[in-house]
């Protein structure tokens, strides 16, 4: 291994912690940000379920780290720095849950929006400024990255297998992809066909 490549451990990091900070983004969501009284209103209600797709977003980038290339990762990473600002923002403005709507709830206009953000609310915030900061972390190392395996690419220089290949070698090549039934028609085969 080169010096310049990131270690395994510190990769799946990188590739595990944005997946895990979308989820709970999507968790806390769900539950209680806001409460005046015995009226609560949840992250979705709140942000008009915006909070909730933009951690679907997150996690769909995630699953993206799988199969890209440097350049994809590094594409992944300035996407999960957008949603990560992004939800921090959403969760900052939640003015999708009016004054109308709290009212409807028998809330006196402005408590609701006044009230304190619970700390479902703050875990979502953190969630969302750790899968940002994770983000620029994933655009700025993407290149330390090993390359994938080609392993089921069509890149390599495939050559006929002969019988009197070792059968260890023939397993091997089969791994890489090469079909060991390809072969040249032999020349009995010719000098019939042109008669």
């Amino acid at each position: 291994m080169s010096t310049d490549t990131l270690p395994r451990g510190p990769r799946a990091v990188l590739m595990g912690l944005p997946a895990v900070c979308a989820v709970l983004v999507i968790a806390a969501s769900r539950q209680a940000w806001r409460r005046v009284g015995a009226v609560s209103a949840s992250g979705s209600q709140l942000t008009g379920g915006l909070v909730d797709g933009l951690g679907m977003l997150g996690l769909a980038g995630c699953a993206l780290l799988l199969v890209t290339a440097t350049t994809g990762r590094r594409l992944v990473g300035i996407l999960l720095v957008l949603v990560g600002v992004a939800t921090v923002v959403g969760i900052g403005l939640d003015s999708q849950f009016s004054a109308a709507e709290w009212a409807r709830h028998g809330v006196a206009t402005g408590s609701g929006s006044a009230s304190p953000l619970l700390a479902a609310g703050w875990l979502a915030v953190v969630a969302a400024a750790v899968m940002a900061l994770d983000g620029l972390a994933l655009a700025v190392w993407a290149a330390r990255w090993p390359a994938r395996a080609s392993r089921f690419s069509r890149t390599h220089d495939l050559r006929p297998i002969s019988a009197e290949d070792d059968p260890r070698q023939v397993w091997a090549a089969m791994d890489r992809g090469e079909d060991p039934t390809a072969h040249d028609p032999p020349a009995t085969s010719e000098g019939r066909g042109s008669n």
